[in-house]
């Protein structure tokens, strides 16, 4: 439920790319695997109307976790924490990567 700035670096094709130098993003941390990697899930604050986009909230302002971009990324590419998602939209959020798996 955790959302950190996040350096993804320069990305490719319609990878989602951030911002600076570092090209850092917001992103949700959705499953640690180790202290060394996990799955994120960058996020953005474009909302749009399809099933790889699920709203949250992040500090009381509408996001998007942009799950076609879930991926696997080290630890080290975190930079700070800014916060976290409730556990209802958590569960969404969830609930959402599963039947997208399931299709």
């Amino acid at each position: 439920m955790e959302v950190y700035w996040c350096a993804l670096g320069e990305n490719v094709g319609d990878e989602e790319n951030g911002k600076g130098s570092e090209f850092g993003r917001p992103v949700l941390v959705f499953k640690k695997f180790n202290n060394n990697i996990f799955w994120g899930i960058p996020m953005s604050t474009k909302n749009k109307d399809n099933m790889y986009y699920v709203r949250v909230l992040l500090k009381d302002m509408e996001q998007s976790v942009i799950l076609s971009q879930l991926r696997i990324l080290d630890t080290r590419r975190l930079d700070k924490k800014i916060g976290y998602i409730s556990i209802e939209d958590f569960v969404r959020v969830r609930d959402s990567v599963i039947k997208i798996i399931k299709s």
